[in-house]
């Protein structure tokens, strides 16, 4: 469904300095933290995040060492980590239109107005996004992360860790009520 390198030969080659780095994980770390303010409700925080990984640990040392209380992480091999990703940030970022939920708590859009209530123009975000960390660590791998917290961590959550030739990432799609 997400063709990524095919969609990441069509745009210009670029070597990133190291600020230019930080400055397209935070981008891309802001794109998520807008979709979780867009699907708070009164009673529910979204927490959407993108982290930058050491690269000089092992994954589960760097993911331990993000400020979030982890205790211990397991790590299983995606066999696509585009495949996964899509399907997480599908649930996730849109879950504000997702109709049939317990309290139907979702936002209309009657006449189909605002962009993001088609398909053609989520898959074609969706895709950007991916696309963007493609060519921003060049993965390697990527891992669906299981956390043990000390305490509370969310309702319900995915979590996937990427490794790349130019940098790890970790990202969180999250719940709490």
């Amino acid at each position: 469904m997400y063709e990524v390198r095919k969609n990441r030969n069509k745009r210009k080659k670029c070597v990133l300095s190291p600020a230019e780095f930080s400055h397209e994980i935070g981008r891309l770390a802001g794109q998520l933290q807008a979709f979780a303010y867009l699907n708070n409700k009164t009673n529910h925080g979204y927490s959407f995040e993108l982290w930058e990984l050491s690269n000089n640990k092992s994954m589960e040392m760097a993911i331990i060492e993000l400020p979030i209380g982890v205790k211990n992480v397991t790590l299983t091999t995606l066999d696509s980590w585009e495949e996964f990703l899509a399907q997480c940030l599908e649930k996730w970022l849109f879950s504000f239109q997702h109709k049939g939920t317990r309290d139907d708590n979702t936002l209309q859009d009657a006449k189909n107005y605002f962009s993001l209530s088609h398909s053609s123009f989520k898959e074609d975000f969706i895709l950007d996004l991916l696309v963007s960390i493609d060519e921003l660590i060049d993965p390697i791998q990527g891992s669906y992360v299981n956390i043990k917290v000390d305490g509370w961590y969310e309702c319900a959550w995915d979590d996937i860790a990427i490794e790349g030739k130019k940098g790890n990432i970790f990202i969180h799609l999250g719940v709490s009520d």
